[in-house]
C-alpha cells in the first residue's frame, strides 16, 4: 500500500465481497440453527415462518411444496432448502445449499438433516468433470470454472469459522 492509497477508501469490490460474505455467512448459520430444530410434520409454511424470524427471507417466485428458495440478495447466488422425502406437508427431512454461480463460480456451503455438520467447499467443476467430446457440453463446463470473485468469497466465509471438517 502507497501513501496515496490511504486516500482511495479502498477496493470497492473487496468491500462489496466481504458484505455479501457477510451476509451468506449469518443467512447460513441463521437457516442452520433453525433446521436443527425442525421437528416432524414441519410444513414449507412453518418453516419459511421459522426463518423469517431469524432474518432469513424466502424468494417467493423460487418457492414451491417441495423447495424454499431463500433470498441471499445476489443474483449469482442460490440458496435452497430441498425437502429430502418430497412430502409436500413435512420438511424434516432435508437439504440446504448455497451455491455461486457466474461471478461467485465455485462456492458451494451445505447442511443436511442426516450428517447435520456445517461444510463449506471450493469446487472446480472443470477439473472435476475434465474435457468432454460434446462441444455444447464443454462450454456448459467452461462457464463453471472456479472464479477468483468465488475463491475470494469461500477464503472470506471459510475464516469466520463454525465449519466442520
Amino acid at each position: 500500500m502507497g501513501i496515496f492509497d490511504i486516500f482511495k477508501g479502498g477496493n470497492k469490490n473487496e468491500k462489496e465481497l466481504v458484505s455479501l460474505a457477510d451476509d451468506i455467512y449469518t443467512k447460513f448459520h441463521a437457516t442452520c440453527d433453525v433446521l436443527e430444530k425442525v421437528k416432524s410434520k414441519t410444513s414449507s409454511t412453518d418453516l419459511i415462518k421459522q426463518l423469517n424470524l431469524k432474518g432469513v427471507y424466502e424468494d417467493k417466485y423460487g418457492t414451491n411444496l417441495r423447495e424454499i428458495d431463500l433470498d441471499i440478495g445476489n443474483g449469482h447466488i442460490f440458496s435452497k432448502i430441498e425437502n429430502g422425502d418430497h412430502s409436500m406437508s413435512n420438511f424434516q427431512k432435508y437439504n440446504f445449499t448455497i451455491t455461486g454461480i457466474q461471478d461467485y463460480s465455485g462456492l458451494s456451503l451445505n447442511f443436511d438433516y442426516e450428517k447435520k455438520k456445517r461444510q463449506i467447499d471450493l469446487l472446480d467443476f472443470s477439473k472435476l468433470f475434465g474435457k468432454m467430446s460434446n462441444p455444447i457440453n464443454q462450454a456448459r463446463l467452461d462457464s463453471k470454472k472456479l472464479t477468483a470473485d468465488g475463491k475470494k468469497l469461500y477464503e472470506l466465509i471459510h475464516s469466520k469459522g463454525g465449519f466442520k471438517k
